[in-house]
């Protein structure tokens, strides 16, 4: 899971024990997608988030946004809804 706030990107996941707190240093908008990157002490990330609509396979739920985040060259996928900013 992916939380965004303005100034940082936190994942959380069961491949990492603690969650990885990024503050993310680029934003670029481009062909309906944001992508956001960022560095921790020793982790890189790009997360890129598009709109459209996106099945959550375990869950079966629908979301409005595909996600794919990419954390020291590993590439994870998922589905994305947006929060209050």
């Amino acid at each position: 899971m992916a939380l965004l706030t303005p100034e940082t990107v936190t994942i959380t996941s069961a491949q990492h024990q603690e969650p990885l707190i990024f503050r993310y240093s680029t934003m670029i908008l481009s062909d309906g997608r944001t992508r956001y990157e960022g560095t921790s002490a020793e982790n890189a990330l790009t997360l890129t988030l598009e709109r459209g609509q996106c099945l959550d396979t375990m869950s079966g739920e629908q979301f409005g946004w595909a996600a794919q985040a990419v954390i020291n060259g590993m590439i994870y996928h998922g589905c994305a809804k947006k929060g209050d900013l």
